[in-house]
Parts: C-alpha cells; sequence; structure tokens
C-alpha cells in the first residue's frame, strides 16, 4: 500500500505514465488539506483545486529542472519514513535509474532505499515523484519491493 502525502500545494498533479500513477486530487477536511488517487468526497473539494494540471500547457522540460527534481524528489522521498533511512546505491550510484517527462512535469523512479519499520528493521522500497517544475513541487510515494 502506498503511503499518502500529505502537505498545502495550490495545484492537483496528473500524471501521465503507464497504468500505476492515476490523478492526484487535492482535498480538504477538518484536518486539513491532503492529495489522494480518487476524487474527492462531496464538500471535501480544494478551492484551489479547480484548475487540474492536465489543462495545462505543455512546457518544455529543461536540465535544470531535471536537477532541480532530482534534489527536490530526493527530499520528499527522504520525508516518507516515519523513522529512518538509508540510501544504499552506493557512492557512484544512480538513485534516479528512471527519469520521464511527463506532461505533469518530470516522473523520477527507483528503488535505491530502506526505511526502517517499528521494529527496527530496514525495508528495501521503490520510489517515485512526480516534480512539477512550475510550482517547484515534488510529490512521492513508495511501496516495499525493488522496481
Amino acid at each position: 500500500m502506498f503511503f499518502e502525502v500529505r502537505f498545502l500545494a495550490a495545484v492537483a498533479l496528473v500524471v501521465l505514465s503507464a497504468g500505476a500513477w492515476a490523478d492526484y486530487y487535492q482535498c480538504q477536511d477538518d484536518g486539513g488539506e491532503y492529495w489522494q488517487t480518487s476524487p474527492c468526497p462531496p464538500g471535501e473539494e480544494h478551492p484551489d483545486s479547480a484548475v487540474k494540471n492536465s489543462d495545462k500547457p505543455i512546457r518544455a522540460i529543461t536540465d535544470d529542472d531535471r536537477a532541480d527534481a532530482k534534489v527536490r524528489c530526493a527530499v520528499a522521498v527522504e520525508n516518507l519514513a516515519r523513522y529512518n533511512f538509508k540510501w544504499v546505491d552506493g557512492f557512484w550510484g544512480n538513485r534516479w535509474p528512471h527519469v520521464t517527462d511527463v506532461k505533469a512535469g518530470v516522473l523520477l523512479q527507483g528503488d535505491s532505499i530502506e526505511i526502517q519499520n517499528g521494529f527496527g528493521n530496514y525495508i528495501r522500497h521503490k520510489y517515485r515523484c512526480l516534480y512539477d517544475p512550475d510550482t517547484k513541487k515534488a510529490i512521492a510515494d513508495a511501496e516495499p519491493g525493488r522496481l
């Protein structure tokens, strides 16, 4: 099961990738703002989510955008860890072996992190992150396993 990533943002991100990604909807309830992959319950739509990322014109992704995405997505993936994490990519390793330009921005995927569970064990996880170069926001999720 994917971890739910909660943070404040102004634009709902839509991922146009193969199968595993879906639309992200920005919702709001008494506990604050949150993102989810299914439509928001009635009355919990966020007021800023009226403009969806799929309605934005396609923008050229630059090398600077990809470099910024790698830094911001690394932080977003690290923030998924409840206890602790270890990057296991080594000194010359590649944390982001799959970098794809999509309409929503830059999609990065990898499997070079171990996240600690409540028993103190480190479990290898695969992760992915969507970076929007316009808003400089990164949204990430992870699940146990390898690519």
